[in-house]
């Protein structure tokens, strides 16, 4: 686990199963959880770097048996994973057992967020 202090000079990417989670009109309990920061959220953009390093990491675990989607399925994790190398972000997830094979990960559970005084 990482401390505060260093977990303020990283990028924390959520996944889109944590975000779904916190933005659900029927978990009306998680509002004052999301509240605060949900519009500060900055949403990063795909580009052919962040596809082709997503193919690479797609390809890795594909021969080494250990895939992260179905042959079938487009594979979100790989993508999330791609975005968070390119900025060397922590992915917050649900999702650690795939995720974690790429990026640094944790739960939502563990993450503490600050708020600013108004004296700085």
């Amino acid at each position: 686990m990482y401390g505060s202090s260093e977990l303020k000079i990283k990028k924390l990417l959520l996944d889109t199963g944590i975000l779904g989670q916190l933005c659900h009109p029927r978990k009306s309990h998680n509002k004052p959880v999301v509240a605060p920061f949900i519009n500060k959220l900055e949403y990063l953009p795909l580009n052919t770097r962040i596809m082709q390093k997503a193919a690479e990491l797609w390809a890795e675990s594909r021969f080494s048996g250990l895939p992260t989607a179905s042959p079938d399925a487009l594979d979100g994790d790989v993508i999330l994973a791609a975005q968070a190398l390119d900025v060397s972000g922590i992915v917050i997830t649900y999702n650690r057992k795939h995720l974690s094979r790429f990026v640094e990960t944790q739960g939502w559970e563990e993450i503490v967020i600050e708020e600013k005084s108004g004296n700085n």
